[in-house]
């Protein structure tokens, strides 16, 4: 396989979670924009195929909910909110995941992944709608890229 560096880089990051503690808002608070070379490893043509293969694997293995009134709903909740992200071109594509834990996960192409047990467990629509948009900001934020560029980075070179 032509990526499989990339496509282990990116399985590990998945594996690891990209969940990090919950800050409280703040009004008005912008974070300065550090820049990436992230963008740079996949263009986002590449980035949608690796998405949609990813959703693809998922479904083949059963552990997508294919359900066509949760896909309207996650997807006009979550277009809603990704239009006003700081990429509102950005394409966003929102399934559930037949897994009863409390999580959600973002990927590259804007591949929004949300548990079962996380609308289960929510208390209305709201609580659902932080987490998207948290998933979101992964996406934007090309976090998904950046963990990779950094996994590339920190490989210790083998010599034989």
């Amino acid at each position: 396989m032509r990526h499989t560096a990339l496509a282990s880089a990116l399985a590990l990051t998945l594996a690891g979670g990209l969940a990090v503690p919950a800050a409280p808002a703040q009004d008005g608070l912008r974070l300065p924009d550090i820049g990436s070379s992230a963008g740079e490893l996949l263009t986002p043509a590449r980035q949608a195929e690796y998405g949609s293969l990813m959703l693809r694997e998922l479904r083949n293995y059963g552990y997508v909910l294919d359900d066509p009134l949760i896909d309207e709903w996650l997807n006009t909740m979550g277009r809603r909110l990704g239009a006003n992200s700081d990429n509102p071109r950005q394409s966003f594509t929102f399934f559930m995941m037949k897994d009863r834990q409390i999580n959600a996960f973002a990927t590259l192409g804007g591949y929004v992944a949300v548990n079962a047990g996380l609308v289960l467990t929510a208390e209305d629509e709201d609580e659902v709608a932080a987490v998207l948009s948290h998933e979101i900001a992964h996406v934007t934020q090309q976090h998904v890229l950046r963990a990779v560029e950094k996994a590339q980075r920190d490989q210790i070179p083998i010599l034989l």
